[in-house]
């Protein structure tokens, strides 16, 4: 119920896409794409193809969690 309320629905629905991405022999060697709620690709979210937005992910994820080769 925790991940209900959290996502909008239930833990199988949100597998669907993996499922899809993994098992769907029309998606091989297919990247960037987005799998919508109905498993099927989708538009991405229109300020996600935004350079700038990625950039800026980019730079906040380099910021707060750096990889560091031990």
């Amino acid at each position: 119920r925790t991940f209900e309320r959290a996502t909008s629905g239930s833990a199988s629905l949100a597998a669907r896409s993996s499922v899809l991405a993994a098992a769907d022999a029309s998606l091989d060697g297919r990247t960037g794409l987005v799998i919508g709620p109905e498993a099927r690709p989708v538009a991405p979210f229109r300020p996600v193809t935004d350079s700038r937005m990625a950039e800026a992910v980019l730079r906040l994820s380099r910021q707060l969690a750096p990889l560091t080769s031990t």
